[in-house]
């Protein structure tokens, strides 16, 4: 209510920035470096990609390097995490480190806007594409081009992949969300759409873009993870993969 009127649902969130990282690892903020993954990197950054574009990862030495400077478990998860929700804004990249932790590179997963839309959406081309995505700044995915060199860093990675699928983007999980979250606004969400003149039905049909996602994106994913690294069905199977 503004003024005793009704003025809609409103969603109050957290700028990202240095305080905000400071406030949930618990040290400065004077000790955090907060970048992006374009033009306006910082240097350290800017060296990093130079290295990785200089050097083969499968070297194990330049392998160690770059694992020594970024934090390898956080950057597999924040690329599963993107590729399984279909992020088609995915060049919109934070990622941060302080002196204060370890020193490494850590990724911030936000900007989702514009995923979860459409389950035939092949994120593993994207996200993996040499020319890069968005712009077709080569840029944004020469890191992890670079890392999936190295086969001990593919099978980490296509093993917490299959490992996310299985307990973090299960239908059990997500649909059991997304509906927990419909039904908490759902009335409020009636009143919106009557002060704001817009449709109920539309929003419903949001949702249900959700859920037909969700209900989908598990066979699709499975089937371009297996072309794109040329699997059968047995190595899935053994990396823990399952439709």
């Amino acid at each position: 209510y503004l003024n005793g009127e009704y003025w809609g649902i409103y969603y109050i969130r957290e700028k990202i920035n240095e305080n905000y990282i400071a406030g949930n690892y618990n040290i400065s903020e004077e000790s955090v470096i907060l970048s992006v993954a374009n033009g306006n990197s910082s240097a350290e950054y800017k060296e990093l990609i130079s290295y990785v574009s200089r050097y083969n990862l499968a070297d194990e030495e330049h392998y160690n390097y770059v694992a020594s400077k970024i934090d390898i478990e956080n950057y597999i998860d924040y690329i599963c995490a993107e590729m399984y929700v279909a992020n088609t804004d995915n060049g919109n990249i934070r990622f941060f480190k302080s002196s204060e932790l370890d020193g490494k590179w850590r990724w911030i997963f936000y900007d989702l806007d514009w995923a979860f839309l459409d389950f035939r959406h092949n994120s593993i081309f994207e996200h993996l594409n040499p020319e890069g995505t968005g712009a077709m700044n080569a840029f944004s995915t020469r890191l992890i081009n670079s890392l999936l060199k190295n086969q001990n860093f593919k099978e980490q990675f296509l093993t917490r992949m299959a490992w996310q699928m299985q307990n973090i983007w299960t239908n059990e999980k997500v649909l059991g969300r997304i509906n927990e979250l419909k039904e908490l606004i759902n009335d409020d969400m009636k009143r919106d759409c009557e002060r704001w003149e817009y449709s109920y039905s539309y929003w419903d049909k949001q949702i249900q873009i959700l859920i037909t996602f969700q209900e989908n994106r598990h066979e699709q994913l499975y089937n371009y993870i297996k072309n794109y690294f040329s699997l059968n069905d047995a190595k899935m199977t053994e990396l823990g993969f399952q439709i």
